[in-house]
């Protein structure tokens, strides 16, 4: 549960940030410079986020005691994240989602890789183990532009950022699954 949940997040982030410029471009319809400039202020803006939540996320899971909750609840804060462009094709959205996803991969990064040591089956073979569900950031940070580009040449960009809220939410459902940690 932990890898195919952890698989779905990291897919559905880098369906939009593997093609963050082209939204700008061709779905915002902005110019270079323009597109770039935009671009700017959103990276700030993950940044930050990014490093705020994931410097509370660890003494949240200890305060709450439970692991699963916050990375599911980050899971489901980036699929709202995700979705927010397709209400308007306007960089004010791209805004939006950043400070979402950036709060909930901040969130996420902090405390999943304790939940990956929590489930794991054996201690001995822990390092197998983990390299197995590290495989899921490689692999997402693959299938999350295969999608994209299937999507965006098939029915449009609009479309990728509620299949990445999908995403999210499916992992999420997985994450909330996991019956061997709270």
């Amino acid at each position: 549960m932990a890898v195919f949940g952890k698989l779905l997040f990291v897919s559905a982030q880098f369906l939009i940030t593997g093609y963050q410029l082209y939204i700008f471009i061709d779905y915002m319809k902005l110019s270079s410079a323009s597109a770039t400039h935009n671009l700017s202020i959103m990276s700030i803006i993950l940044l930050i986020a990014g490093v705020s939540f994931g410097i509370i996320g660890g003494p949240l899971a200890d305060k709450f005691h439970s692991l699963k909750l916050l990375v599911a609840a980050a899971t489901v804060a980036m699929a709202f994240g995700v979705t927010i462009p397709a209400i308007d094709p306007a960089p004010w959205t791209m805004f939006v989602y950043a400070g979402l996803s950036g709060s909930a991969m901040g969130m996420y990064n902090s405390v999943d890789q304790a939940l990956n040591v929590s489930v794991l089956p054996n201690p001995d073979s822990a390092a197998k183990d983990l390299g197995i569900v590290n495989l899921a950031n490689s692999l997402g940070q693959v299938f999350g532009p295969i999608v994209a580009s299937v999507i965006i040449s098939t029915i449009g960009y609009r479309m990728m950022f509620p299949a990445a809220g999908v995403m999210c939410l499916v992992g999420a459902g997985l994450i909330l699954m996991i019956k061997k940690v709270r």
